[in-house]
């Protein structure tokens, strides 16, 4: 083995991992909201030998196209960057990457009349409804719909700390407290029936 004539990719990939979150800090006002991460990375099959690539994937999530934008272009210039550093002669070979890059769910905007009239009816029937949550980074298809049709998109708390149940749902430890499921219903059903007798109320 001599690990001075070979390009290392799992150094190149860990060098990205460690710097790309600070470029793509660097490229954003303080407050811009955006969520980052790898969940794989895979490489080598020896102990002892360094392997002729890596693998490495993950997601990064935006509310704009334009910050997402700018999030794969400061990924490319940190690879580029990092092409140039780990240039070596002797190795007779030059490095190289290929970053792919799948556009996931539009962004889900509630509709605002819609989403009126509907906290106005579940306040009447709910003693706590929340019309004004912080923005979530979590992705979701029903954002598809909302492209087409007037609706909204809400959570159903189903968590419930005394009976310890409180992770989300990327947890292995995940679950929900099934009382909540009565309440779903409940909140669905006072929903359609308003809307049955009043549509122009949501989409006016």
């Amino acid at each position: 083995m001599a690990p001075q004539k070979c390009i290392d990719p799992i150094m190149i990939a860990s060098r990205f991992t460690a710097t790309v979150q600070n470029d793509i800090k660097a490229r954003f006002a303080p407050g811009e909201v955006y969520v980052l991460g790898f969940g794989t990375i895979n490489g080598g099959t020896q102990y002892n030998q360094t392997p002729e690539q890596v693998s490495m994937s993950g997601s990064f999530r935006s509310f704009s196209t334009e910050t997402s934008e700018v999030i794969e272009q400061t990924m490319r210039r940190n690879l580029d960057g990092l092409m140039q550093q780990f240039q070596n002669p002797e190795s007779g070979v030059e490095p190289g990457y290929e970053l792919k890059v799948v556009s996931g769910y539009p962004v889900l905007s509630n509709h605002p009349g819609f989403t009126a009239r509907a906290t106005e009816v579940l306040r009447g029937s709910f003693p706590r409804v929340v019309d004004n949550m912080e923005l979530n980074l979590g992705a979701e298809d029903f954002s598809y719909y909302l492209e087409k049709v007037p609706g909204m998109f809400m959570f159903l708390g189903a968590s419930n700390a005394d009976k310890g149940i409180f992770e989300l749902n990327h947890s292995s430890r995940f679950d929900i407290d099934e009382a909540a499921l009565g309440i779903g219903v409940k909140a669905y059903l006072s929903l359609a029936t308003d809307f049955l007798s009043n549509p122009n109320a949501y989409t006016g």
